[in-house]
């Protein structure tokens, strides 16, 4: 039924109006009744998969308040949560407000396993680390990414007790904190879960020293401590790598941090174990590494262009390590030379190095290395025929890393899409090609992605392009 009520009349045209009706003054009511189509339209009609389809397109928030309308709609957020928000991330100003998510955290917190935190306070971290203590009982990776942690007073650290003494894995990258250690308070004297501990570019505007208590942890299996000065001791450091079963280490610009200035026993407590080392060539010592029987990986950095031959002639590997990786080093005739000894190696990456032996290195790899799956060569001068050789000579080559290079041609692209498609034994090639001169260079090797595994940030390679 519809009703219209009319306070003029005084315009209408009737003349065509079929309806009887008096009209008595200026006001009228006229009944009409219409025939409604009667349908019902109910979310819950949906099936499972466009539901979930839906739920991707919420926040945290709304899905949330759509969990609380039914057991069905529950579970099926839920599942969608864990799935897609195991792993969160929670920045400052982000869709997740702080007044409303601990209703979040209650209903979801438990399929939370791995969460980083950005661009928050002192108090707002509190807040949060409250939340999670309460809420979040199988979280095992906690990541503080550029949070400032200048007042220690305003955290209420009987309340992380529990939830530090779970986690498997925890990183401070681009942190800061001021004459206490983060990981004293935090962990207090149960941080024996703890597996893997990272501080990354932590306190770098700071001169004054803010050394960490790394003293406690016993279960400690890979330790990064990177571009983050004023933060570790040598004490420190030798007493974490005595109590603990270190695979994986990497110290690099990080001071007066010297670990092969230590006696032998540090050495020795790592001989069994280290798997993965990652350091500055000034404070390396290979004769001392020759004791480390399980390396596999060793990461050598160095801050300019570096002749290291002399470092690698006293090292005589005995085929054990499997990945070289030199950054910023000077490649001659005698690095061509030591590298020959590494016999077991399956990975070489070679970033921002200076080749003074280009014809003589590229020619040497396919002999030296035939076993060789992965090559980088990072932001370095490339030729096409180098290339070319390496690719058609090395058929167990898996992945090829030009990126940052100069420039190849087109038709150098699709002559290495003729040799991986021609060896059927040969595993797929992954490339990830140089910089690219003009735009349609990009736009022409479109075509061989399904020959070849083509790794292209487009819209990076788009940017540069631009004014082309």
């Amino acid at each position: 039924m519809l009703k219209l009520k009319m306070d003029s009349i005084n315009n209408l045209n009737m003349e065509n109006m079929d309806m009887d009706f008096a009209m008595e003054s200026a006001d009228m009511e006229v009944d009409m009744d219409f025939d409604l189509p009667k349908t019902t339209t109910s979310l819950l009609r949906l099936d499972d998969m466009v539901l979930s389809k839906i739920m991707e397109h919420l926040s945290v928030d709304d899905l949330s308040n759509l969990a609380e309308t039914c057991v069905r709609l529950a579970d099926l957020s839920a599942e969608h949560f864990r799935k897609q928000h195991g792993s969160l991330t929670w920045k400052k100003n982000s869709k997740i407000s702080l007044t409303s998510s601990e209703r979040v955290w209650a209903r979801f917190g438990e399929h939370v396993k791995d969460i980083k935190l950005y661009y928050f306070d002192s108090e707002e971290l509190n807040t949060i680390l409250i939340m999670l203590a309460k809420h979040c009982k199988n979280v095992e990776v906690v990541t503080l990414n550029c949070v400032d942690m200048k007042d220690p007073h305003v955290f209420e650290e009987s309340l992380f007790a529990e939830l530090f003494s779970r986690l498997k894995k925890f990183e401070l990258v681009q942190c800061s904190w001021t004459r206490w250690c983060p990981l004293s308070l935090f962990f207090g004297d149960d941080n024996s879960a703890l597996q893997q501990l990272s501080i990354i570019r932590c306190c770098k505007s700071s001169s004054e020293k803010f050394p960490l208590s790394l003293s406690g942890f016993t279960s400690l299996t890979k330790l990064n401590v990177l571009h983050s000065w004023n933060v570790l001791s040598n004490a420190e450091l030798e007493e974490c790598l005595s109590c603990n079963k270190i695979t994986s280490l990497a110290v690099s610009d990080v001071g007066n941090v010297n670990l092969f200035n230590s006696d032998d026993g540090l050495i020795d407590a790592l001989a069994n174990t280290l798997e993965t080392l990652v350091i500055d060539h000034y404070i390396f010592d290979f004769s001392k590494l020759l004791r480390l029987k399980r390396l596999k990986s060793l990461t050598l950095h160095c801050g300019t262009n570096t002749n290291i031959d002399s470092l690698l002639q006293t090292f005589k590997c005995d085929n054990v390590v499997e990945e070289l990786v030199f950054n910023r080093i000077i490649i001659t005739e005698a690095t061509v030379k030591a590298l020959s000894t590494f016999k077991g190696l399956t990975s070489l990456r070679l970033n921002r190095c200076q080749n003074t032996v280009d014809e003589r290195f590229f020619r040497s790899l396919p002999s030296m290395f035939p076993q060789l799956y992965q090559f980088v060569y990072a932001h370095s001068e490339n030729k096409d025929e180098n290339i070319l050789h390496v690719v058609k000579s090395m058929p167990k080559l898996g992945r090829l890393s030009l990126y940052g290079g100069s420039a190849l041609k087109t038709e150098t692209y699709f002559e290495i899409e003729k040799i991986v498609n021609s060896d059927w034994f040969r595993p797929k090639l992954e490339l990830i090609p140089p910089n690219f001169s003009t735009l349609k260079e990009l736009r022409d090797i479109e075509s061989i992605r399904k020959s070849i595994l083509l790794r292209i940030d487009v819209y990076h390679r788009l940017n540069a392009l631009v004014k082309v």
